[in-house]
């Protein structure tokens, strides 16, 4: 016994992806952005860095690649103690 497709709709789930050409997506260049609040702005005018910090700091530095800088290790742990014990 032979069966000529009969009700056989010939339907294709996938036929309308196959037959569609795919859009290439262009190549839009995106660059980063950064946007500083107004209020950002004004506590970066009112925070100036203090004079003599500026110098303290330029004088580690100074020697910290000249290799001069020693570290006092007792008064750096105990600082770390005091930071980790304090209450928050």
């Amino acid at each position: 016994m032979k069966i000529n497709e009969t009700n056989h709709l010939k339907l294709n789930a996938y036929q309308n992806l196959i037959q569609k050409p795919t859009k290439h997506h262009e190549k839009v260049e995106k660059s980063d952005q950064l946007e500083i609040s107004n209020e950002a702005k004004s506590m970066l005018e009112k925070h100036q860095p203090d004079k003599t910090r500026e110098k303290h700091i330029q004088a580690i530095k100074e020697k910290v690649e000249s290799g001069t800088y020693e570290i006092d290790f007792e008064k750096t742990a105990h600082k770390m103690i005091d930071f980790w014990t304090k209450d928050r």
